[in-house]
């Protein structure tokens, strides 16, 4: 007997996050973004068990001076 297809659907979201970022941690801000990306991926995969992939991009990082 075949296995019935389960129907998949994708969704597209757009986020901005305003992070607290420490440039004398070693961690350059494009580093910081990739460590950040991973976490959001490891979040969304633990959020719903239903999700088979996670895949972001980021589009742009800029350092807003405080």
């Amino acid at each position: 007997m075949e296995p019935i297809p389960t129907p998949t659907i994708t969704v597209s979201f757009a986020i901005d996050l305003e992070l607290k970022y420490d440039p004398f941690k070693g961690k350059s801000p494009t580093e910081f973004a990739a460590l950040v990306q991973d976490d959001l991926h490891d979040a969304l995969m633990d959020f719903r068990p239903e999700t088979l992939s996670a895949c972001t991009l980021i589009t742009a990082i800029n350092e807003d001076n405080v």
